[in-house]
């Protein structure tokens, strides 16, 4: 739920920013800010990893960067609602993929029931849908299929938040090259700084960790149900 919340209050700053930076420049601007925050709370200790905690680490950063650079590319050319509601469909196949059981598969068909209501109403306020945007919503979500599994793997393999830690920094340096002429224009106004914090916080970062957090506590098929309460959550705002 904090989770939830958070990204659409951070996704709110991002649409304020896109003339001024790009969605390459607030992707690898909010990546950064979250990268940087997490470091230097967390001070994590890689030189003990083994391959595969490296591996998992890596494949979580692909896998952020990816559904980050994916999704901000579909916000710069559709509504937020329509966007989230595209996405979402990488989290639904997974829980359905996952559910073994017929009570998760009828809350999975519920999800997508109300994700196809969110859909038809976000489609019927707009004058004109981007299908590049579409496209790019839906790479999202497949993305943020992968961000679920990579990120319950890497909390079995390491403990704490060194993981999440140098995912976010991989994540960031992945970005870093599309976006940083962008990235670099926030640098001459106090404002477009405040707002490109502000949205790494709540978009990249609190997210990150909260959903961090969940995933060591519910099964995956789970929280990719519980998902489905964020398109609602955009939907209203």
């Amino acid at each position: 739920l904090l989770s939830a919340t958070s990204i659409q209050f951070g996704a709110a700053f991002a649409v304020y920013l896109f003339p001024h930076m790009g969605a390459w420049g607030v992707t690898a601007f909010r990546l950064a800010v979250a990268a940087i925050f997490m470091v230097l709370a967390i001070r994590p200790r890689i030189r003990a990893w083994t391959w595969i905690q490296w591996r998992a680490v890596l494949l979580f950063g692909v896998s952020i960067a990816g559904m980050n650079a994916a999704f901000y590319q579909a916000l710069s050319r559709i509504p937020l609602g329509l966007a989230v509601a595209v996405e979402f469909a990488g989290p639904l196949l997974l829980s359905m993929a996952l559910s073994r059981r017929r009570i998760d598969l009828l809350w999975s068909a519920i999800a997508a029931l109300g994700l196809g209501i969110l859909g038809v109403e976000a489609l019927s306020g707009a004058e004109a849908v981007s299908p590049l945007g579409v496209l790019y919503a839906f790479i999202a979500g497949l993305f943020w299929a992968g961000y679920i599994l990579c990120s319950a793997r890497v909390g079995e393999v390491i403990d704490g938040a060194s993981g999440l830690a140098a995912s976010l920094v991989i994540a960031a340096l992945l970005v870093l090259p599309f976006g940083v002429s962008g990235a670099a224009v926030a640098f001459w106004d106090p404002q477009l700084i405040l707002f490109g914090v502000l949205t790494g916080i709540l978009s990249s970062l609190a997210p990150a960790i909260f959903e961090f957090m969940a995933l060591r506590r519910v099964p995956r098929n789970i929280f990719s149900i519980l998902l489905s309460l964020e398109p609602a959550i955009a939907a209203l705002g």
